[in-house]
């Protein structure tokens, strides 16, 4: 039937893998690839694991060797929206859960979105689960952004005739539509959910948090580095 086999999925699987550990500007063409190629489900399947196998090495990655490096670049880089929302995710203890889940739902460079867990000192494990819903989401959003392309094109090949885009997939463009009004309305939600926390900030952090390690993590240099974007 001409669909790719296995192969080419664990090359699109590699692929996302590698702009996850080292992201490029090219990044989105790969994700569009699989719905391009790919029925739906499977489709999101490779999005999803390549994401999340990538993303969970990328974190890896960036604690172990990387950290100091990270630190020095996001506190170089002048940018106080991330500086405010890192440091509402590191203060607010008590929504640490629901902070660090809405973060995958941000629209912010991937690079940001996968290397800034690494500067705070939380397990491993929640980190990586609390990343899965939006890891899940936009798979999704992918796959059927992806399968709309595939369906133009087909249609394109056809001889792009009224009669053609009437029998276009429209079970496909629904789908994105409702997929990319409620990633606009979650995304909306998270901004205004860190947004309403940072103005509402505990002082010091409690001994009893379940979610820190002893260490201190990086909200002094964050605080200072916020203030000298801010001025």
């Amino acid at each position: 039937d001409g669909t790719p086999g296995w192969s080419y999925a664990l090359l699109l699987v590699g692929l996302h893998i590698a702009v996850n550990v080292a992201p490029v500007p090219f990044a989105v063409v790969v994700c569009l690839i699989p719905g391009m190629v790919f029925d739906f489900v499977p489709a999101a399947l490779i999005v999803f694991c390549g994401n999340n196998i990538g993303a969970n090495l990328a974190l890896l990655l960036g604690r172990s060797v990387m950290k100091q490096p990270l630190r020095d670049w996001i506190m170089s880089a002048s940018n106080p929206a991330v500086f405010r929302i890192l440091r509402t995710i590191e203060e607010r203890e008590d929504k640490m859960v629901v902070l660090l889940v809405l973060w995958g739902f941000l629209y912010l460079p991937n690079f940001i979105k996968i290397y800034a867990p690494c500067l705070f000192d939380i397990a491993y494990w929640k980190i990586v689960v609390c990343a899965l819903p939006g890891q899940m989401w936009w798979a999704l959003w992918w796959a059927s952004f992806g399968s709309v392309f595939r369906s133009t094109d087909e249609v394109l090949q056809r001889g792009n005739s009224i009669s053609d885009w009437e029998h276009m997939g429209t079970h496909e463009v629904l789908l994105f539509f409702v997929t990319s009004l409620a990633t606009f309305l979650i995304s909306s939600y998270a901004y205004w959910f860190f947004r309403t926390h940072a103005m509402d900030r505990p002082g010091e952090a409690s001994e009893e948090t379940p979610l820190l390690t002893a260490s201190p993590g990086p909200g002094p240099e964050i605080e200072r580095a916020g203030a000298q974007c801010a001025a």
